[in-house]
C-alpha cells in the first residue's frame, strides 16, 4: 500500500468478526503455509535458579526462563525489526514503526452489571471464571477466533505496511482487522461510522483500511466506495506460524 501523504491522526484497532467466514466483499485467494493449532508456545531453553535482576523473590519458575523466540514474518511480508513491548497494553516507536502489545486476556467483552459469569467458557474454571457479555463462538474459532496479539504500522520511502498478529488463527477467514483515519484532525468533516459493520463509531474519519485473509480494501467512509488495493501495487500477506495479516 503506497505511503499516504498526510495523515494528521490514525486510530490503529482491530475488529474481530465472530462468523465462521469474513463477509462477502472480501474475496480472492491468499497464499498460507499450514495452519498452527495451538499457542504460541516453546519450552524453556534454560531454567534459571539464581535471582535475576527486576524479578521479585518469591517469583514463579516461568518468570525466570529465557524468553522463548516467537515465529517472524519473513523481511519481504514486515522488513522492520521485531520491537513489540514485552508489557500488554503499551506501545512503542523504533526502527521505523510504530508497535503495539495488546491485552492478551481481553478476548471476553464488557462485564454485565450484575458481575455475573455468562461467558459460554465460564464453567471451565471456578477459580478464575470469565465473564463478559461478548465472546468468540466455539467450533472453528475455539472461543477465541481473532483476539488481537500485537499490531504494527512501518513506512519506507516506497511504502506503508500494516501488520495485526492474532492470539489464535485456527482458521483464518474468522478475523478481520480495521484501521480508521482522519486525514485533517476534524471531527466535522469526516464520519463518525467504521465500515464493515464494525460497530463501532469514532468522530471524523473519512478513510479505512479493511484487511481480511483474503483481500485488503481502502474506504472512503464518506461514500461508501472500497479499492482493491491490491489492484494498485499493494497485497496482503498471510503468515500462519506468526499468524499475521501483513498489509503493503
Amino acid at each position: 500500500m503506497t505511503a499516504p501523504r498526510r495523515v494528521t491522526a490514525a486510530v490503529v484497532l482491530a475488529v474481530a468478526a465472530v462468523v465462521a467466514t469474513a463477509p462477502g466483499p472480501m474475496a480472492g485467494a491468499a497464499t498460507a503455509r499450514p495452519a498452527a493449532h495451538h499457542p504460541h508456545r516453546q519450552a524453556p531453553t534454560a531454567h534459571l535458579s539464581h535471582p535475576v535482576r527486576g524479578v521479585p523473590r518469591g517469583a514463579p519458575p516461568a518468570a525466570k526462563w529465557t524468553e522463548p523466540k516467537l515465529p517472524r514474518p519473513s523481511a519481504r511480508e514486515w522488513p522492520f525489526g521485531d520491537m513489540f513491548s514485552r508489557t500488554s497494553g503499551t506501545g512503542r516507536l523504533a526502527g521505523g514503526a510504530s508497535y503495539w502489545t495488546d491485552w492478551l486476556f481481553d478476548d471476553h467483552g464488557a462485564t454485565a452489571p450484575t458481575a455475573a459469569p455468562i461467558s459460554p467458557a465460564s464453567t471451565t474454571s471456578d477459580l478464575a471464571p470469565t465473564q463478559g457479555v461478548a465472546a468468540y463462538p466455539s467450533g472453528p474459532a475455539k472461543n477465541n477466533g481473532a483476539d488481537i496479539f500485537r499490531a504494527a504500522v512501518g513506512t519506507t520511502r516506497k511504502a506503508s505496511y500494516w501488520r495485526v498478529d492474532w492470539t489464535t488463527l485456527v482458521d483464518q477467514n474468522v478475523p478481520i482487522a480495521e484501521w480508521t483515519f482522519d486525514r485533517d484532525g476534524k471531527a466535522k468533516s469526516g464520519t463518525a461510522v467504521w465500515p464493515a459493520a464494525a460497530g463501532v463509531t469514532s468522530p471524523g474519519i473519512d478513510r479505512a483500511l479493511v484487511v481480511s485473509a483474503k483481500r485488503a480494501e481502502l474506504y472512503n467512509t464518506r461514500t461508501g466506495h472500497a479499492v482493491d488495493v491490491a489492484k494498485h501495487g499493494g497485497r496482503i500477506s498471510v503468515d500462519r506460524r506468526s499468524r499475521s495479516f501483513i498489509v503493503r
